[in-house]
């Protein structure tokens, strides 16, 4: 008996040395206490351009989707549009950055208009266009009233001009000393009737400047249209752009210089040479890009 008990005791003991390598993560001592250990923290990898927490992420929204649905929730289209068109920072400020001052005063007010009233590109080129004229609106009424009453003083202005023709200088001097004071007693000069390129001239060259240095380096310009002229970048290919800039210069034309042409020689010439002009725009501004027209 005493050997049975032996070999029993010894066979239990080597089971158990051979079980305890292999189980010691299970059969821990519950008396062994351990501190316990913070987790690892996340991989933190900074935005190159924007910080997460100012501009979240496109693919949060446009992903979800609701149960039953095969689309997702609509949210994709209205966002990417958005985001296409909307500038980013800094965008309009490098344009106008190597700017003269009125092309960057005028780049800047376009950008603000886009930014406050939450408009397209092309629509806020529009209405900076609309503000511009309405500021220099009193300086073409008064070059109007200028001409017309030019056209009303015309005849005794070739009395003066006949008298100045003459071989005679003493007679030529007091024709011009006449014609001098005749000018000042009507508030009127020989080139009233270039007072409106002189105000409207350096408006739209400004203009110009702006919108081509914008075309250049604004990204966003490219999704700023709407309707088939989406891209303000390229030309338009239906030439309806330009056809319809040429109809509203043609009638910028006659309604401005219908007042005061009658017997006014240059006056009719410059009108006709205008004409000239507007239908000389569709081809001059076909290959330019839409946002011109």
């Amino acid at each position: 008996m005493a050997c049975c008990r032996r070999s029993l005791t010894t066979s239990f003991s080597r089971l158990t040395s051979r079980l305890r390598p292999s189980c010691a993560h299970i059969l821990r001592d519950d008396r062994e206490t351990t501190e316990p250990t913070n987790p690892p923290p996340l991989p933190h990898f900074p935005s190159r351009y924007y910080s997460s927490d100012l501009v979240p992420s496109v693919s949060s929204y446009v992903g979800w989707r609701i149960p039953g649905f095969s689309h997702p929730l609509g949210l994709d289209s209205c966002l990417l549009r958005s985001y296409s068109s909307a500038p980013f920072p800094g965008e309009v400020a490098a344009a106008a950055a190597d700017s003269f001052l009125p092309v960057a005063a005028l780049q800047h007010l376009i950008d603000a208009v886009h930014s406050f009233m939450g408009l397209n590109w092309w629509a806020s080129i529009a209405l900076t266009t609309v503000l511009i004229r309405m500021l220099i609106v009193p300086l073409l009424l008064s070059q109007m009233k200028s001409t017309a009453k030019l056209s009303m003083i015309a005849p005794e202005m070739e009395q003066i001009r006949k008298q100045m023709n003459t071989m005679d200088p003493k007679t030529s001097q007091e024709g011009q000393k006449r014609m001098k004071e005749f000018f000042e007693k009507h508030g009127v000069t020989p080139f009233t009737l270039l007072r409106g390129l002189f105000i409207q001239g350096p408006a739209f060259m400004s203009f110009f400047f702006a919108i081509s240095n914008m075309v250049e380096k604004v990204p966003s310009f490219k999704g700023g249209g709407t309707l088939w002229f989406t891209d303000l970048t390229t030309p338009d290919p239906l030439y309806i752009l330009p056809i319809l800039t040429a109809l509203s210069f043609l009638a910028t034309v006659e309604l401005n210089m219908q007042v005061g042409m009658e017997g006014n020689l240059m006056g009719k010439n410059m009108k006709n040479f205008f004409r000239v002009l507007a239908v000389l725009t569709v081809p001059f501004t076909a290959r330019f890009p839409k946002v011109f027209n």
